[in-house]
């Protein structure tokens, strides 16, 4: 293209684009990007701003007009096929080129690197690798310096191992696994039992567990604060108490049952033959307690006009008074059936809770002797027993109608609320009704008497509460019940059934 005046040269930092605008890659009004060249050899640039391009002698906008990707130069549009180029860079103007140099600490003077300049410093910096080995460095500016920190060490994170080195400065950054080495190696169970006792804790705010109601399966001293009725409670190993309440009753011993709300129910009993002693231990202050005490049954007889024993002796009491102590109770056994050679059966063995005994139920007689006397006094056979007097206890076993021979049958044994029925000579008496007691939340008859026997024929009836059925000929009397006090039966002329065990109940309200 034509230049007004002398056209450009390269000089100095100046150099001449080739002309891109011809040949087989120049222009055609389709191509917009074109490689850039100095004397056939390519020409990388930085900035657009460090070239000056004209087309058809119009100098193009940098950045606006043409924009550089590398060696190449890209028209925002393509150049007419017959459009001229001309192109100059302009190298180390106003501060601009394409490369540039470290710049030293003291120098204060512009410089502005190309792109790829700065790329390929960054590439070199990046495969770097820093060393700090046996370094200083003042950490933050306070003069606390952290020395000796190896870069292996900041990757595996420790830096001390052994917390002793560090005794006495803050310059040495122990890591996690040297203070466990340190704890495992020197807080030793032996250590610590060395060490003095902990002082009771004093705590400068409040600690509460609260709760609606009480926390199930509470143990001995557990405090918690009722929400409902604003109260702190305690447990004492049996029941919840209120902090601020005085001493209140309660008792262990024998089997407990809370199954009536409001109150606390200890069951004194044995099973099988023989005499239960057990303590009832009343703690806390001095109260009021239900007792039912029933002695064991008497046994029943044998052989013609065979009586059932006597049901054990029943007794019952509300608000009697128990102070902090202990208090043997004692739980009667029945007493034995009259068996074939033997000279009697027995009466029934007391029970005893405090000051208060119940006197066991007397045996059933035969022809040849007379039914003994108890709570409840055993059936005749030649005369009948006798309840004990005085104490309603019980009641008198039935008469027979003294008759030596077969045909007779015993007198019943007398029950808690009612005498034995006379033994005739058609059947043998029925035993005495027993005593209901609700002590234990539900109504429980208690010792009723056994009935009478008889050789043949028809036997006496078991009196209700745990009397036992008179025998006849081979058939055997019944025993009394368990824990209920009631008489064995007569046998006949087979042998009697044994009493049944008493049983001892204590009530109070909780």
């Amino acid at each position: 293209m034509p230049y007004i005046g002398r056209g450009p040269q390269q000089s100095g930092a100046f150099r001449i684009l080739d002309d891109i605008s011809t040949g087989g890659s120049g222009f055609n009004g389709a191509r917009t990007s074109f490689a850039l060249t100095v004397g056939n050899a390519a020409l990388t640039v930085g900035l657009p701003e460090t070239l000056l391009i004209a087309v058809d002698g119009v100098v193009q906008e940098a950045g606006s007009a043409y924009t550089i990707s590398g060696s190449n130069i890209v028209f925002t549009a393509a150049p007419q096929a017959d459009a001229t180029f001309w192109g100059v860079e302009l190298g180390d103007v106003g501060g601009l080129a394409d490369r540039a140099t470290k710049q030293d600490a003291d120098d204060d003077t512009t410089k502005i690197a190309t792109t790829s300049w700065v790329q390929d410093e960054l590439d070199t910096y990046a495969a770097d690798t820093a060393a700090f080995t046996n370094k200083t460095f003042d950490a933050d500016a306070t003069g606390n310096n952290l020395t000796n920190i190896e870069v292996a060490n900041l990757k595996s994170g420790v830096l001390d191992i052994d917390l002793s080195d560090a005794a006495g400065t803050d310059t040495t950054l122990a890591s996690a696994k040297a203070i466990k080495t340190q704890l495992d190696t020197k807080a030793t169970t032996t250590q610590l039992n060395t060490k003095a006792p902990l002082a009771s804790p004093v705590f400068t705010t409040s600690i509460k567990i609260t709760a609606a109601s009480e926390p199930s399966s509470p143990t001995e001293g557990q405090i918690y604060y009722n929400s409902t009725d604003k109260v702190a409670y305690v447990y004492n190993g049996t029941d919840w108490k209120a902090l601020n309440s005085p001493p209140i009753f309660a008792a262990t011993g024998g089997t407990l049952d809370t199954s009536v709300s409001g109150y606390r129910i200890h069951k004194f009993y044995t099973a099988g033959n023989g005499t239960s002693t057990n303590d009832f231990v009343a703690t806390g202050a001095a109260g009021e307690v239900e007792y039912l005490i029933v002695a064991g049954g008497g046994g029943g007889a044998y052989s013609n006009s065979a009586g059932g024993g006597g049901g054990g002796g029943w007794l019952t009491a509300t608000g009697f008074a128990v102070a902090v102590g202990t208090f043997a109770v004692t739980v009667g056994a029945g007493g034995a059936g009259w068996v074939s050679g033997g000279t009697t059966s027995t009466v029934g063995g007391n029970s005893v809770f405090s000051s208060i005994t119940s006197t066991g139920g007397g045996y059933g007689g035969n022809y040849s002797k007379d039914g003994g006397d108890g709570g409840s006094g055993g059936g005749a056979g030649t005369d009948y027993g006798e309840g004990v007097s005085g104490e309603s206890q019980g009641n008198s076993g039935g008469d027979s109608t003294h008759n030596s021979g077969n045909n007779d049958g015993g007198g019943g044994g007398g029950g808690a609320a009612g005498a034995g029925s006379v033994g005739t000579t058609s059947a043998g008496g029925a035993g005495g009704a027993g005593r209901a007691s609700s002590i234990t939340g539900s109504s429980v008859l208690y010792a009723g008497g056994g009935g009478g026997g008889r050789h043949s024929g028809n036997a006496g009836a078991a009196g209700t509460g745990g009397g036992g059925t008179g025998g006849y000929g081979v058939t055997l009397g019944t025993d009394g019940t368990d824990n209920l006090g009631g008489g064995g039966g007569g046998g006949g002329s087979s042998p009697g059934g044994d009493g049944g065990n008493g049983i001892v109940i204590i009530k109070y309200a909780v």
